[in-house]
């Protein structure tokens, strides 16, 4: 995860840098690894909602994807689950690191996951996604 301010800055600074010319790397907010129940405990707490965690079999998630992907054709719209995000979802976490971009042009995320959520959750209102 990163917040896009922080993905903007590093981007900035590898532009600036000669050394990042020909080379590749991921922009974090390393050192920590987010698991999907981390983030979804972080979004109940941020929405002042309480948490549940239900343990569904994955043939009935598949099924709702399924649903979903097949409604979605007929109104157009983008379904929240799909075959592909099951996938995504699936991952006990998703890691990188940003350590190489921190060597070679001082790459340092400053907001933390809590306050990029919080942030995400209010710009999701004000767009009217939420």
């Amino acid at each position: 995860l990163v917040h896009a301010a922080d993905l903007v800055t590093g981007m900035i600074q590898a532009a600036e840098t000669e050394k990042t010319i020909s080379n590749t790397y991921f922009l974090g907010s390393d050192p920590a690894e987010y698991g999907q129940l981390t983030i979804a405990k972080i979004i109940a707490k941020t929405l002042n909602k309480r948490f549940i965690h239900l343990r569904l079999p994955l043939f009935v998630i598949y099924i709702a994807a399924a649903f979903a992907e097949f409604f979605a054709f007929f109104t157009k719209k983008t379904p929240t689950l799909n075959l592909k995000k099951i996938a995504e979802l699936r991952q006990p976490s998703w890691a990188c690191s940003s350590e190489k971009a921190r060597q070679d042009f001082g790459y340092q995320p400053i907001i933390e996951i809590e306050m990029g959520i919080k942030q995400t959750i209010e710009w999701y209102k004000k767009e009217g996604l939420m």
